[in-house]
């Protein structure tokens, strides 16, 4: 039986593809195999634009955003319960709630004058700058299947808070050993990364005075050794987070 539907499924694809005017792969592999079907394919990747989503010009540190859908698996209701707390704090607080979903009217009433913002499912292009402008994006999903709006987030400099993500863990590397290979040997020198976000970025983490220029050539270093484009520098110990950001790039 199984024999039977994987021959079927496979007929069906065949059908599909040499009849369709394109068709789009996350992948070179994918386009490989989808080709073996005669198919007219380009690659989009499953990834984000680091192009597009760049840190912004100004940052308002009273403003949240959450991106998703509006279901019960992304449970946006914690996340405006936890901006109700973040306002006794920020008096002058607000939050951008993008998407749409079954759930948007109940939520629009739990949020009702808290200056919590619904404006309805957005092409990136129309959400970029909000997000750009935020202290931070909040993910409260049960779970997720690939979390881009993660990598997305950082990717702007903007600091993620997240119930606990299995996909986190498979983004993301911690305390990652970066030995270098000389001579065909991989020598350890010691070199440890904080984070390896999707081979894409690396995040170094510190809570210093100052970040001093030898700072920035070691987060050069450990990307050009990965053979990463692109670095990010977090300071801790500043009274703003935005003023504790430093990004290093390589031949971008």
């Amino acid at each position: 039986m199984e024999a039977f539907f994987i021959c079927l499924l496979y007929t069906s694809i065949k059908y599909y593809l040499k009849d369709s005017k394109e068709t789009v792969a996350v992948s070179e592999y994918l386009k490989k195999a989808m080709l073996s079907f005669k198919a007219n394919v380009r690659i989009i990747p499953n990834t984000i634009n680091f192009d597009f989503f760049v840190p912004g010009v100004n940052r308002n540190e009273e403003q949240l955003i959450m991106i998703n859908l509006l279901t019960e698996n992304k449970q946006v209701y914690k996340g405006i319960d936890a901006f109700k707390c973040w306002k006794s704090k920020h008096t002058n607080g607000k939050m951008y709630i993008i998407g749409d979903g079954p759930e948007k009217s109940s939520l629009e009433r739990l949020a009702e004058n808290e200056k919590v913002y619904f404006p309805g499912e957005q092409k990136e292009s129309d959400w970029i700058e909000i997000l750009q402008s935020s202290a931070c994006l909040l993910l409260m999903s049960k779970s997720e299947t690939f979390g881009v709006v993660i990598l997305e987030a950082l990717a702007c400099h903007i600091p993620v808070s997240y119930t606990h993500l299995d996909v986190y863990k498979r983004q993301v590397q911690e305390q990652l050993g970066l030995p270098v290979e000389w001579k065909e040997e991989r020598i350890d020198l010691g070199f440890r990364i904080d984070l390896k976000v999707e081979n894409k970025l690396i995040i170094e983490l510190k809570s210093i005075e100052t970040i001093l220029p030898v700072h920035k050539k070691q987060l050069l270093t450990y990307i050009r050794l990965s053979k990463i484009k692109l670095g990010l520098l977090v300071n801790f110990n500043e009274n703003l987070l935005k003023d504790g950001l430093h990004r290093v790039v390589n031949n971008l």
